[in-house]
């Protein structure tokens, strides 16, 4: 397991094999589809209305249990970073930390990928 996250009854997995969320009232799992096939290594977070997936160079925004979502890529990424120590979102922003220093976005974000 890469990470994993707890909001509100809901237990967030990030796996090499995809994201899952398990719900702990109903004891179901359900893998969350991403429209881009390539599951990114990294950390979650989540907040009132979105699930953040943090990678080397972007991060996504899932809008729906489809998967439906965007990607930000870091515009001053340094060569030294490598994955994400953590994510948190506030909200209103998403901090992305790395051993190089930490990236904090406004949400909603307005440059994709």
């Amino acid at each position: 397991m890469l990470d994993a996250i707890a909001d509100n009854g809901t237990l967030w997995l990030l796996t090499p094999h995809g994201v899952f969320q398990f719900d702990q009232n109903t004891e179901t799992v359900t893998k969350i589809p991403i429209v881009n096939s390539d599951v990114p290594a990294g950390k979650l977070a989540v907040d009132n209305d979105y699930l953040w997936l943090a990678g080397r160079d972007s991060l996504w925004r899932l809008t729906s249990l489809a998967g439906s979502g965007r990607g930000y890529g870091f515009r001053d990424k340094r060569a030294g970073d490598t994955l994400p120590l953590g994510a948190f979102s506030s909200g209103d922003k998403v901090s992305v930390v790395f051993s190089g220093g930490a990236y904090v976005f406004p949400s909603p974000m307005t440059v994709a990928l």
